[in-house]
């Protein structure tokens, strides 16, 4: 079942079941890694134990638990539905030290340009898989002094956008960070960014499967257009939004909704996650979800698999990550 829904190359198809504890391990280290120059890669520390045990950001992995950490990621990848490969990276390097509950996360880390260290971390459960800790630890609302705003909708419900708004108007250009699970605010934020009420933000197709139609050989389609809704005031200044593999489902389709109101995007890759999800029971305690959308931008291009357009490439290192740069 698991290979079948990686046969998909849908980012929301997944396979929970009793055997998920021998796959994948049952609790995790205080570490967030993302996967840079070939290479999982700490981007922040969860815990500050972490900290204190001597894991350092800008830290790639080379064991874990004794196995080199390239033949472990190994034998996760098959097992990892993505809707593109930036993502199902991103899952691999989400699951790379997890492990047992009360176990010992033995880990061999290396500083940019240094030798390999050892270091134990404790694995909880609480930890994993770990999509619910914030990316970012900054305001999610800010001004900066050359008159651009920032929003961060990693952090920020959909009924603190208008506040928000409010707090930005004027300023001379905005920028949105879309790199995590957005909270549905997607909605609420286009309608201040779209050249007019009305504007099409997305198109979402789901195939209807009724009885005389299917009887004849045929099958339905339901196609509903997403439209920008009413706002107070219209923010008129450039929009650039922040993206990669993270930035999937709400944050991936508040990308959608803002690149039709004229925002660009830059970073690397969305995840090709989004559209309502379906969930099944398949017998014997296991359950499966997968999209049941196709989801389209408002230009007609397809945004499963693909993602959102980028306006440009930009890409991370180990050795910014280390030194605190967000490339």
């Amino acid at each position: 079942l698991r290979r079948l829904a990686v046969a998909l190359r849908d980012g929301h198809a997944q396979v929970r079941g009793g055997h998920d504890r021998d796959l994948f391990g049952e609790a995790n280290a205080a570490l967030r890694l993302r996967w840079v120059d070939g290479a999982a890669v700490v981007s922040r520390h969860v815990h500050p134990l972490a900290r204190a045990l001597g894991a350092r950001v800008g830290d790639t992995v080379a064991r874990v638990d004794g196995q080199p950490a390239a033949r472990r990621r190994e034998r996760l990848l098959p097992l990892l539905p993505a809707g593109n490969p930036g993502a199902r990276d991103l899952y691999a390097a989400n699951r790379l030290l997890a492990g047992p509950a009360g176990s010992e996360a033995r880990l061999g880390l290396r500083a940019p340009g240094g030798a390999v260290r050892d270091v134990r971390l404790p694995r909880d459960p609480s930890l994993f898989p770990g999509e619910s800790v914030p990316e970012r630890e900054t305001p999610p609302v800010r001004r900066f002094p050359d008159g651009v705003g920032y929003l961060d909708l990693d952090r920020l419900d959909p009924e603190r956008i208008p506040e928000a708004m409010e707090r930005l108007r004027g300023c001379r250009g905005l920028l949105v960070d879309l790199r995590g699970q957005a909270r549905g605010n997607g909605w609420a934020l286009a309608p201040y960014l779209a050249p007019a009420e009305g504007t099409p933000l997305a198109r979402f197709v789901c195939p209807v499967v009724a009885a005389e139609p299917f009887l004849a050989g045929g099958a339905l389609e339901r196609s509903v257009t997403v439209r920008a809704a009413r706002a107070p005031w219209r923010f008129r200044a450039p929009v650039l939004c922040l993206v990669d593999a993270r930035t999937q489902s709400q944050a991936e389709l508040a990308a959608l909704f803002l690149v039709a109101c004229g925002a660009r995007c830059v970073g690397a890759p969305t995840a090709g996650a989004l559209g309502d999800v379906v969930d099944i029971r398949a017998g014997d305690g296991v359950r499966v979800s997968f999209s049941g959308q196709r989801v389209y931008g408002a230009d007609g291009r397809p945004a499963w698999e693909a993602g959102v357009p980028l306006a440009r490439r930009l890409r991370e290192s180990a050795a910014g990550i280390a030194a605190g740069r967000d490339e």
